[in-house]
């Protein structure tokens, strides 16, 4: 590297060249979330308010609803707007990670989706990388899920884990192949297993039967 010249824009001993660098750290640090009985430390039925959830956009579009929920009387709607997937995100701080007894560590996700088209529907969940003050991003694809029409879907089984750089940030993002209507109740996080034995014991077992249940 051939360097010409350089500014600074303080004294290179003022604090102040310093404290530039701490304002762009996007996580504070703090203890971990608690974890309950069933491995789950975030759980999130949109009861009350859900500040960490919103649409990729300079604003977003979703919307707490009462018109259709899965547990309780409201969950999240995304709507359909115009001819591009609107994609749904958590921001995930990692100070709320609890340690786990793996190595490397694994997290789970889950969620219920409700498609409100009248055909099936795919949903890509990824765990997005970014930072405010670059345009890199570094996307995980953590699975895909077929979801019915007009009925809520577990799902379910999304493991993930990461190298937690204290300068970027962290979203799971989940988002339609095709731009579609659709609500999002029940969120969870939970510890993962290190042995991929991923049906932890709150989760809810599938319907035994035929193709009409």
């Amino acid at each position: 590297v051939k360097l010409n010249s350089m500014d600074t824009r303080a004294n290179i001993e003022s604090e102040e060249v310093f404290d530039y660098f701490r304002s762009i750290v996007p996580y504070e640090e703090h203890a971990s979330l608690p974890v309950d009985e069933n491995g789950k430390f975030i759980n999130v039925d949109f009861e009350s308010g859900a500040d960490k959830f919103g649409t990729i956009g300079e604003v977003s579009i979703a919307e707490i609803t009462k018109a259709n929920s899965f547990c309780g009387s409201q969950s999240l709607n995304v709507p359909e707007s115009g001819d591009t997937p609107v994609a749904l995100f958590y921001e995930l701080d990692p100070y709320d990670l609890p340690k786990t007894e793996s190595t490397p560590p694994y997290y789970q996700v889950r969620a219920r989706l409700f498609n409100n088209a009248e055909h099936d529907v795919s949903f890509n969940i990824d765990l997005v990388e970014y930072s405010e003050i670059s345009s890199a991003r570094k996307v995980n694809s953590l699975g895909t899920r077929l979801c019915s029409p007009g009925k809520w879907t577990n799902i379910k089984d999304i493991v993930f884990d990461f190298d937690h750089d204290v300068y970027r940030k962290y979203r799971i993002v989940f988002t339609p192949t095709e731009p579609v209507d659709y609500c999002l109740d029940d969120f969870c996080m939970s510890l993962g297993k290190s042995d991929y034995l991923f049906n932890i014991r709150h989760f809810d077992p599938d319907i035994q039967g035929d193709l009409n249940s």
